[in-house]
């Protein structure tokens, strides 16, 4: 079963999300959404790329750590400095990945994320667990959202998966470092 969520108050914490407060927002998106909400069905999980290869069992455990969230254009997913309890893929639509540069007061957007199953907020993988850059909705979007503390605490207990996980997540980190560096040195 995939649980769909949007952002048009249909609980307490969504109706918190959209006051714009960043500690709310935090607290919406780094809470797994009441514990995780509901699973998101493996054969969802398995058209991801970061987890082809794993076996129906090791996508049941993941599962529990996922839910699908639904973002409408301009909504802001995660901001720079944030704490990054979760990271995402996107499903559908369009997000910008933005950086505050100190000399200038206009953010920089350094990736544009609109391919399904691109990968978002991995600052919710690694410590010290803040987002580094800013995520905005250009349009509707839908996204699988994993919990990050989760998501590694079931790969450490499976190593297989844990190993073939993190080669891809470094492969996706490294490709998006190159291409930052690439947008900032052009900026400069």
């Amino acid at each position: 079963m995939i649980k769909d969520r949007d952002t048009q108050g249909r609980s307490e914490k969504d109706e918190c999300a959209n006051s714009g407060s960043t500690d709310q927002r935090a607290y919406w998106m780094g809470s797994g959404l009441d514990g995780g909400g509901g699973m998101v069905s493996i054969e969802e999980l398995s058209k991801v790329e970061l987890f082809e290869g794993l076996s129906p069992e090791q996508l049941t455990r993941i599962s529990e750590v996922c839910e699908i969230v639904s973002l409408s254009k301009g909504e802001q997913l995660f901001r720079e400095g944030e704490p990054a309890k979760n990271f995402f893929i996107l499903l559908e639509g369009k997000v910008v990945i933005q950086i505050q540069a100190s000399s200038s007061p206009a953010n920089i957007s350094v990736a544009v994320i609109n391919q399904p199953n691109q990968s978002l907020g991995w600052s919710g993988l690694v410590s010290p667990y803040f987002y580094t850059a800013s995520a905005l909705c250009e349009q509707n979007c839908r996204l699988l959202s994993v919990e990050g503390a989760g998501f590694v605490e079931i790969l450490k207990q499976d190593s297989e998966a844990g190993v073939l996980v993190f080669m891809r997540v470094a492969e996706v980190i490294s490709n998006r470092l190159k291409n930052s560096r690439s947008v900032l040195l052009k900026a400069l």
